[in-house]
């Protein structure tokens, strides 16, 4: 152990590869930091998902594959693009979720937006300990704000067609990880096994 301080700026970046977007406000990201920081990422830093468990792998297909996430006036947000997946609605009884007025099962609906982080990724760490409720209660009063106007039921969703104003989008493409680099062609083949002795 050093007592001289070693970390530099360079050694920081080298760790966290998102350093230089960690007190960046969010009102100042675009399209490129969005690309930097995915949906993958915010799973990782803000939403617990269980693997380990048929629920929380049905939780896990859902966030990734049935959310879309965005900025919305200063805050990071995830907003519902696609109905509640099969797998993570085996595991819930969805009679009366899509009627529901009290809304506590909102979550469920095409078009709610969940806040996720507000002002920049490190901001919660700005409020001390015994104050970091106040930056929970302002996130949960946006996230209030963002859903009030949202129908009871959600918005209309239609898979073929991609209608709607929330999937007009000019990048949509059946094949959404077509330009992911962690990903395989269709025509991959593994190597086999190495023969050991």
């Amino acid at each position: 152990m050093s007592l001289i301080r070693t970390e530099t700026k360079d050694s920081k970046r080298a760790a966290d590869p998102l350093h230089d977007l960690r007190s960046k406000p969010f009102s100042d990201w675009g399209e490129d930091e969005i690309r930097r920081f995915d949906l993958t990422d915010a799973l990782l830093e803000f939403i617990y998902t269980d693997t380990s468990s048929p629920f929380g792998i049905g939780m896990t297909f859902d966030y990734t594959e049935c959310w879309e996430l965005g900025i919305r006036d200063d805050c990071l947000v995830m907003t519902r693009v696609k109905p509640v997946h099969p797998e993570y609605a085996k595991h819930w009884n969805m009679r009366g979720v899509m009627t529901d007025d009290t809304r506590f099962h909102a979550d469920k609906w095409v078009g709610y937006s969940k806040v996720i982080a507000w002002g920049s990724l490190s901001n919660k760490d700005t409020f001390a300990g015994a104050k970091r409720f106040q930056y929970f209660q302002t996130m949960y009063e946006l996230e209030r704000q963002f859903n009030s106007t949202l129908p009871v039921g959600g918005l209309p969703y239609v898979d073929s067609e991609r209608s709607g104003k929330l999937f007009q989008r000019d990048d949509f493409s059946e094949d959404s990880h077509r330009n992911d680099p962690k990903l395989v062609d269709d025509d991959y083949v593994p190597l086999p096994p190495e023969q050991h002795d």
